[in-house]
Order: structure tokens, then C-alpha cells, then sequence
């Protein structure tokens, strides 16, 4: 796991970065502020012609989206609230404007992945065997290559998001957390 050694070495060289670690108060109203800004923009772009709308959603939609993605992320360590449950409920408000209920689900696939990083089978970051062979294997050529590998990358959210569902379906309990992401 590299982030173990990594996080030693840069303590060793600069122990001052050690009063920056712990969770970040400010996280939730960062959160509730993108989440309102996605409802805004949805709002704001219902009349918007066809290229402005998709613009909107490029520009403004999918850098709202990504932040969101990545507080998600920190939440799953912790670093959004002092407690376990104040972390979930924060991701779950930002999981709203995504559309795909994973937020809950998210944490112990990434704590695995961060146990096993690298491993195949086992890290769920790792695209499958068939992936790789539905991409690479079954090409007939460099353009068909080309543009499964562009696909892939257009829907790997979609991928990242529910192979751990399919690698790993019993990782994740299904208690009264993983319902209220699902509601």
C-alpha cells in the first residue's frame, strides 16, 4: 500500500503538515453549495436551446459533478464531519445531483482498494478480465481499438461506479444506510 510509506516519508521531511490532517469543517456547506448550484443550473436551463444546454452541462454540470465525486471520496475518509454518520449524511447530500445511489456503497470498496491496491480480483479501481477483453481483445483493429478505448472512457464512471457491485456484491451490508442512498 503506498500511501503508507508515501505519508511517512512527507511527515519525515515536513512534520508542520501534520496540523493540516483531520477533517475539513467547511466540507458541508462546500457540498450544499455545489448541490444547489446543480439545482439552480437545472433550473436555469429548462427553456435553453439544445448547444447552450450542453455547454451548461459540460462547463458548469460535469466540473459540479467531478467535485461532488471527489468530496464523496473524502467523505469515505472521514474527513468531512467529526462522526462516522455526520460523513454518510454529507455524501448522501452530495450523491443527490449524481443520479446513481453509490455514495454509501463507495466507502468499503475504496477502504478495500486502499488495502489491496493493485491487486487484481481484488482492487475493484482494476477493470475486470472481461473489460479488458471487450476493449483489447475483441478489436479488429487499431480504429475499432480506438474507439472501444473512447467509449470505455466515456462510460467508466458508470464502470467505476458498479463493477464493485458486480466483483464484490457481499463487501456491503445492506443495513439502514445503503436503503436511505437507494430512497
Amino acid at each position: 500500500e503506498p500511501h503508507v510509506t508515501r505519508r511517512a516519508e512527507i511527515l519525515k521531511k515536513h512534520p508542520e503538515i501534520k496540523s493540516l490532517m483531520g477533517y475539513e469543517w467547511r466540507t458541508k456547506y462546500i457540498v450544499a453549495a455545489t448541490v444547489a448550484l446543480q439545482i439552480f443550473m437545472a433550473w436555469l436551463t429548462l427553456e435553453w436551446r439544445w448547444p447552450a444546454f450542453i455547454a451548461a452541462n459540460y462547463v458548469v454540470g460535469a466540473t459540479a459533478n467531478h467535485s461532488l465525486f471527489l468530496a464523496i471520496h473524502e467523505l469515505a475518509h472521514n474527513l468531512g464531519a467529526k462522526s462516522i454518520a455526520g460523513n454518510k449524511l454529507i455524501s448522501l447530500v452530495a450523491n443527490f445531483p449524481i443520479g446513481i445511489p453509490y455514495s454509501i456503497n463507495f466507502k468499503p470498496y475504496h477502504m478495500e482498494h486502499h488495502r489491496y491496491q493493485g491487486q487484481d480480483g481484488v482492487d475493484t479501481d482494476i477493470p475486470t478480465r472481461l473489460e479488458g477483453w471487450l476493449i483489447t481483445d475483441t478489436a479488429t483493429c487499431y480504429l475499432d481499438h480506438t474507439c472501444r478505448k473512447a467509449i470505455f472512457m466515456f462510460f467508466q464512471i458508470f464502470a467505476y461506479a458498479l463493477r464493485p457491485l458486480a466483483i464484490k456484491p457481499s463487501l456491503v451490508p445492506m443495513d439502514a444506510w445503503m436503503v436511505l442512498n437507494y430512497v
